[in-house]
């Protein structure tokens, strides 16, 4: 089975006020730009 972008597993957790983000990738050519998943404390967490 090939491994897709989206199964790479959060490599920093951080809290910030009541939102958690979960990054697992940062963008090769602009290391200012992560990916992962965000969760800003109301229980619907969104892909960005």
């Amino acid at each position: 089975m090939e491994k897709r972008a989206e199964d790479n597993p959060p490599a920093v957790k951080l809290f910030i006020a009541n939102a958690t983000w979960l990054l697992s990738e940062i963008n090769p050519l602009y290391d200012d730009i992560a990916f992962g998943l965000c969760d800003l404390g109301v229980g619907y967490p969104e892909h960005w």
